[in-house]
């Protein structure tokens, strides 16, 4: 049994895009969602605890931090550069692709929404940019691929995944 092909692609912005419509006189309107707003409806049925600490990022649940290399969007011929990492995931009773999708886009809703300073640990991967995230299920559990858009975000990726397996009071990084 090999890795499945089964992807999602969880989009930062994408929570932050949905709108609602509010009626009006006898107009239609849609108005953006807030910030808020969107994380709830990404976070329905999802814990409190989950939104803040999903247990996909935790440092228990994190086999491997790897470097994500690519080629630069949009550019032909560009040659590879680190775009970020992929962080390989035990699989624990219950768990799917679809969940640990679906609580990994909530965590990143919620982030959107609250303030800075309510965050906590400031150092998750998630925070990067606007990075693109995606869930691939393979044969031992899960590989969330966080992949940053500007050319910087790459390392600043990394280096925060490999803190976060880890965890947050250990100031050892993993070894590339």
């Amino acid at each position: 049994m090999g890795i499945r092909s089964t992807t999602a692609a969880l989009c930062f912005a994408s929570a932050l895009a949905l709108a609602s419509g509010a009626c009006g006189s006898h107009t239609m309107v849609n108005a953006p969602l807030t910030a808020f707003e969107a994380a709830e409806r990404a976070c329905e049925g999802v814990s409190d605890f989950e939104r803040e600490h999903p247990r996909a990022l935790r440092a228990s649940q994190i086999e491997a931090v790897r470097p994500f290399v690519g080629e630069r969007r949009y550019v032909k011929f560009s040659p590879p550069e680190l775009r970020g990492a992929d962080i390989f995931i035990r699989a624990w009773p219950g768990a799917t692709r679809p969940w640990v999708a679906r609580v990994v886009s909530c965590h990143m809703a919620y982030l959107a929404s609250v303030e800075p300073s309510r965050r906590g640990w400031d150092e998750d991967p998630l925070l990067v940019g606007l990075p693109e995230v995606t869930v691939i299920e393979t044969e031992a559990g899960f590989r969330l691929r966080i992949e940053g858009h500007a050319s910087t975000d790459g390392e600043e990726i990394l280096r925060r995944a490999e803190r976060m397996a880890v965890g947050p009071s250990s100031g050892a990084r993993s070894d590339r």
